[in-house]
């Protein structure tokens, strides 16, 4: 059967303080992932001692204790070391210092994210409105060329019309001038006519009064 993979393992381990007080004396432990051990003893009998060694705290002792690759060992010390200097809040916060320090990390990458982001779609939004505005620019470019072509034409069509006007009175004067001749020729051509039957009788009444 294959060994079980142990997450801490301490083989004979011995720890004896200045003065040849031995509070650890051959110790031998193997804790499996996911197991719950408690230590318990009276004053002095190491408990605090083995958990600091645990930690990693205590180098000071014979024997071997590691964990397995890739686990760390957290310890909460019975009687954690304060700073006199400062308050039950002042304590906690530097107790807390470098979570703190680690919120406020990820809060300033978060923002920078949500900065950066909105800028993008500042950025984008002004694309869009550069490609509006331009848009709108040359549409509007096209409708006064298109109005000053317009222009143009309705000028040129006026410059006609005033044209053909002037033409069409011009006509109408030659029209009524060729009329007014007619007449007089019409009536030149009665008068000859008549003169001409005038003339023709002469002779008729000489002759009659010569016989």
């Amino acid at each position: 059967m294959a060994n079980p993979q142990y997450v801490y393992v301490m083989t004979k381990l011995n720890k004896t303080y200045p003065g040849g007080k031995q509070v650890l004396k051959d110790v031998t432990l193997a804790f499996l992932p996911g197991a719950k051990i408690g230590v318990v003893g009276v004053n002095g009998a190491g408990k605090s001692t083995l958990l600091r060694i645990m930690a990693g705290d205590e180098k000071e002792f014979t024997g071997e204790a590691w964990a397995a690759d890739g686990v760390r060992v957290g310890y909460l010390p019975q009687e954690p070391q304060l700073d006199p200097n400062k308050d039950v809040m002042g304590n906690v916060m530097e107790g807390v210092a470098e979570k703190k320090a680690k919120l406020l990390a990820a809060e300033r990458v978060a923002l920078l994210e949500r900065t950066q982001a909105a800028e993008g779609a500042v950025e984008e939004l002004l694309g869009r409105l550069m490609g509006s505005q331009e848009e709108a620019e040359s549409r509007l470019h096209a409708a006064e060329a298109r109005g000053a072509s317009l222009m143009s034409r309705m000028v040129e069509v006026e410059e006609e019309a005033q044209a053909r006007a002037e033409e069409r009175e011009a006509l109408m004067d030659a029209l009524a001038a060729a009329r007014a001749e007619i007449l007089e020729l019409r009536e030149a051509q009665v008068l000859l006519r008549t003169g001409v039957e005038a003339q023709a009788r002469r002779p008729v009444l000489a002759e009659r009064e010569l016989v």
